[in-house]
């Protein structure tokens, strides 16, 4: 991710410049000096996002989160910091995925818990580890707010070797991996004889790498706090 985006940046000098080729620390070069860092942009691991944060904060800087698998004390952390600057996390910075996020929620929104059954499949490359992907729990958790939260609709657990019936109102999430798939995302919806499925393909990684220079340009310009992809896009799922 980090080359994907200094190739972007490399390829946009009027709007941005890269400052650190080792750390994809971003500058606007609408809105700062030549000094100056306006955001930092964070496709890293779990063990280095408290340092950046303090980094970010140090330098009054708008910080992009791409990082997954952080653990609920440092989504506190993230909460904290956003008090001083503006923070857009996601686990995803593909538009495609945005709009799917927003389309799941309405979807499970309307659709009867009783009648209507939801799946989560995700499919990366061999090589990724945590599973599932931050992606899938983004899904998730956009389908458990459009049936009215995550103790009305909870998330089932891996059902390989299950020797239970699926529960009414849960929602399954599953993984696989294989090969060199940068990222697949699907939502079966099945009701009572009939279904519905939505889906989104990566092609490429570029497409998250424009998506975090678009959330960088956006974060620029904003307050502190804590914001997401859907503010970006300027997307609310619940209209």
């Amino acid at each position: 991710m980090g080359k994907a985006i200094e190739t972007l940046v490399s390829a946009s000098p009027d709007a941005f410049s890269l400052k650190s080729r080792q750390s994809a620390q971003v500058e606007s070069t609408e809105t700062s000096d030549a000094d100056a860092v306006d955001v930092w942009v964070d496709f890293t691991v779990p063990e280095t996002l408290d340092h950046h944060l303090e980094i970010a904060r140090r330098d009054r800087a708008a910080l992009v989160i791409g990082t997954t698998g952080l653990s609920d004390i440092q989504q506190k952390g993230i909460d904290a910091a956003a008090r001083d600057i503006p923070i857009v996390q996601s686990y995803n910075m593909s538009v495609g995925i945005n709009l799917l996020q927003a389309v799941a929620q309405q979807l499970a929104a309307t659709l009867s818990a009783d009648e209507w059954d939801i799946e989560v499949l995700e499919r990366h490359h061999r090589h990724k580890i945590d599973a599932p992907s931050g992606t899938a729990y983004l899904l998730a958790k956009a389908l458990q707010k459009g049936r009215g939260g995550e103790e009305v609709s909870p998330l089932a657990p891996p059902r390989s070797g299950s020797q239970t019936p699926r529960q009414s109102g849960e929602i399954g999430i599953a993984a696989q991996r294989g090969g060199s798939i940068a990222g697949d995302h699907s939502i079966l919806f099945a009701g009572p004889n009939e279904t519905i499925e939505i889906m989104h393909h990566a092609a490429d990684r570029a497409i998250f790498a424009h998506g975090a220079l678009r959330a960088a340009a956006w974060a620029a310009q904003q307050p502190a706090g804590r914001y997401t992809m859907l503010d970006v896009l300027g997307i609310d799922p619940a209209a």
